[in-house]
């Protein structure tokens, strides 16, 4: 023990003495006294309503309240669609939709930007759906692909890693969208036609769909393409006389719900009264949900099966999300905060994969609408949240009604908007034209250089080795 106690106090006295280790207890009580003070800062950063609240202007509650209702019903009619679109039940597009409002209301640092299901993750989505629902229910794939993108979020929004998403070729990934939403409309073709037994692959769908053309379905294709001209007068008439008329323009910014109430209506009006589904004169979704079903884990052996194939659906997801609110903010002149916004995706996706929710993100759609409401704060989620659920827990019975053919125009009008056109890709393909030139004539023009050289560096050497005759002239006399 005499031992053992003379190495702790030369232990203890090095601790004294040591300048390094007196400067690792200073630091660690500076540490521990800004503890606290640090802990709120850090939570008021990552909760920015905390900041922006106490100096909230009640005048702008009746912007958010117009602007949150507004959304609810633009949701309603998206949420349904988007979720057919990844090839779940419609009815998990709805349960999709109520917390991400709420939330980025809380975590948001943009007022425009609209948070919820969007067409581009259904079309994602649908992918590992399609792999994978043999051996798992369609829902609970789309619960855990959305659990990883709320992984990956956090990840890289808490660890302050956004700035690896802006190394994401923007040509790829449109060219990538492109094909998805051509594959997903000729999805949403047979739905639209009144057309079943089309198989799978975008050749056999395309040949499928011709050779059972003749056997469509009169009352389905009436159903399915008046929705999609009444969508269009909508939209064209909201461009020409919105400014002038905001009835005309509050039609159009919602014209899928309308189209949505208009064509459930009379579905029920024509099929309600026929009793029995095999007596309808076109297809029904017949969603059937009680509200929202109780959260739930998702199972661990599909996170094994989904964990790298949502790697895809995070990267477009997340830069289309970063895209809309860095592309807002320099519209209404605020800077928007990158890496919060990637921790609110993150947060968002992880919470909402336990109410058994695809994956949400920003929307530019329902954000251009909600700019276009004078939207003042993220507050108007709230009422969002509250259009959402009344319709979950209220309105469910009426969605029983909706035609599937209107749901496929809507879907085939909100993707159409994702197809780029070829000059969307002509500065690419002129950019890639003068770097294969480059490339191409630099090798080229070395070789032309190298074979000159050495053409020369011969003639000087037979000058040198063979010196030239003198040249004859004719008129010459040679004296002698």
């Amino acid at each position: 023990m005499g031992k053992v106690g003379q190495y702790v106090e030369k232990a203890k006295d090095d601790f004294r003495t040591d300048h390094t280790w007196n400067r690792v207890g200073k630091l660690t009580r500076r540490g521990v006294k800004a503890l606290p003070e640090a802990s709120l800062h850090y939570v008021a950063q990552k909760a920015p309503i905390i900041g922006w609240l106490p100096k909230y202007d009640w005048r702008w509650l009746i912007n958010d309240a117009i602007a949150g209702l507004t959304l609810g019903l633009m949701l309603i009619p998206q949420g349904l669609s988007y979720a057919k679109i990844a090839e779940i039940p419609v009815e998990y597009g709805l349960m999709s939709s109520w917390l991400p409002a709420s939330l980025y209301a809380i975590m948001g640092t943009t007022k425009d930007l609209s948070s919820g299901p969007t067409s581009l993750i259904g079309l994602l989505t649908s992918e590992g759906v399609h792999e994978l629902q043999n051996e798992w229910a369609p829902s609970q794939i789309a619960s855990a692909m959305a659990f990883w993108m709320g992984v990956y979020g956090m990840l890289l929004g808490f660890l302050n890693l956004g700035f690896l998403l802006e190394f994401v070729s923007l040509p790829v990934l449109a060219g990538w969208i492109t094909a998805v939403a051509i594959t997903i409309i000729l999805n949403q073709v047979p739905s639209l036609l009144g057309i079943k037994g089309v198989g799978s692959g975008t050749a056999q769908q395309i040949h499928d769909i011709f050779a059972k053309l003749p056997k469509a379905s009169g009352w389905t294709c009436l159903i399915g393409f008046t929705g999609i001209l009444f969508m269009t007068i909508l939209e064209k008439a909201g461009a020409r006389w919105s400014a002038k008329n905001k009835i005309v323009w509050f039609f159009s910014i919602t014209r899928a719900f309308s189209t949505l109430v208009l064509f459930t209506g009379i579905s029920y009006a024509v099929n309600h009264p026929r009793g029995q589904s095999k007596n309808f004169l076109f297809e029904v979704t017949q969603v059937s949900a009680n509200g929202q079903e109780a959260p739930a884990i998702p199972p661990p052996a599909l996170l094994g099966e989904t964990a790298m194939r949502s790697i895809a659906l995070f990267i477009g997801a997340a830069v289309e999300h970063c895209a809309i609110a860095r592309a807002f903010g320099v519209k209404n002149d605020y800077v928007p905060d990158q890496t919060q916004e990637l921790c609110y995706f993150g947060v968002t996706n992880f919470i909402n994969s336990f109410f058994h929710a695809m994956g949400v993100g920003g929307a530019m759609s329902r954000t251009s609408v909600n700019s276009q409401c004078n939207v003042k704060s993220p507050l108007s989620g709230v009422v969002t949240t509250a259009v959402v659920l009344i319709c979950i827990y209220f309105l469910v019975p009426a969605l029983f009604w909706i035609p599937k053919a209107t749901l496929a125009a809507i879907i085939i009008t909100a993707v159409w908007n994702l197809i780029h056109s070829p000059s969307h890709f002509l500065p690419l393909l002129e950019d890639v034209a003068r770097r294969l030139h480059l490339v191409h004539a630099g090798p080229l023009g070395c070789a032309v250089r190298q074979r000159r050289d050495r053409h020369r560096r011969r003639r000087r050497l037979q000058h040198h080795l063979l010196p030239p005759a003198p040249d004859f002239c004719p008129h010459q006399r040679l004296q002698g």
